[in-house]
């Protein structure tokens, strides 16, 4: 494995952006072959937020290919110390993984967003959702994109569940609200007007989604990423000159 910026020597980006990549490693690049995507595989021993991911995303894709047809895809992976539980892990990065989750899926999005989230221990998370016919059809679907992104992604074990309760009647929920405004006025903080349920806005993120069909992109004596920019217009260019002058990533 080599360092980030041994990779991408060449590459300008803000400093926080370098500090944030500068410890990490890749361990392999693939593209697609259709040359559509290409694909770094990130190693970091810290968490990085998706914001910083995708901003790292859009330098390459500037600095390297731009005007190309092709997506860079940066995908992650963590190698977190024991304290890291899977409710802490939940804490810290919720953010992401919410931001994640609305890019790739927006029922589970929302399903994690309305949800009402109950740890009964420091591994196992509850996700209390309202009877839904759409959220009933994404269950097995958000259980395995969340086990994913805790166990796979970031090596945190989590034993995560569904419970579906019945949706409230009108009139049930228009009681709540007046109780809650009730209670509001009385200065008991703690709730809004809004209703009891907006006490839990919780969510979390999704999983890595496998690719097929690509092609591992070896090292060795690489032309620079900006050589194959030119070269990727004609559909010639092999998989090792995806790397920069000088670089010596072995897979």
């Amino acid at each position: 494995m080599k360092q980030f910026f041994q990779v991408f020597q060449e590459l300008t980006v803000s400093e926080h952006l370098r500090g944030m990549f500068l410890n990490t490693t890749i361990s392999r690049i693939t593209l697609k072959k259709d040359r559509s995507k290409l694909s770094i595989y990130l190693h970091s021993d810290h968490l990085l937020e998706r914001s910083d991911i995708r901003e790292m995303e859009e330098a390459i894709y500037k600095q390297l290919f731009i005007g190309k047809k092709i997506a860079i895809c940066i995908r992650e992976s963590f190698h977190l110390s024991s304290q890291y539980t899977a409710k802490v892990l939940y804490e810290f990065y919720e953010k992401s993984l919410l931001e994640e989750l609305k890019e790739r899926n927006i029922l589970l999005y929302q399903m994690m967003k309305q949800g009402e989230m109950e740890w009964r221990e420091d591994d196992r998370l509850s996700l209390i959702l309202e009877e839904q016919i759409l959220f009933r059809k994404e269950e097995k679907e958000c259980i395995r994109v969340i086990q994913k992104i805790f166990e796979e992604r970031c090596g945190v074990p989590i034993h995560f569940t569904i419970r579906f309760v019945p949706a409230k009647k009108k009139a049930e929920e228009e009681e709540d609200r007046a109780n809650a405004a009730l209670y509001a006025s009385s200065e008991n903080p703690g709730y809004s007007a809004e209703g009891l349920s907006h006490a839990y806005a919780g969510a979390e993120g999704s999983a890595g989604y496998p690719e097929t069909g690509d092609m591992a992109i070896q090292a060795g004596e690489a032309a620079s990423l900006s050589q194959e920019s030119s070269a990727l217009s004609d559909g010639n260019s092999a998989s090792a000159d995806f790397f920069p002058k000088n670089t010596n990533l072995r897979c």
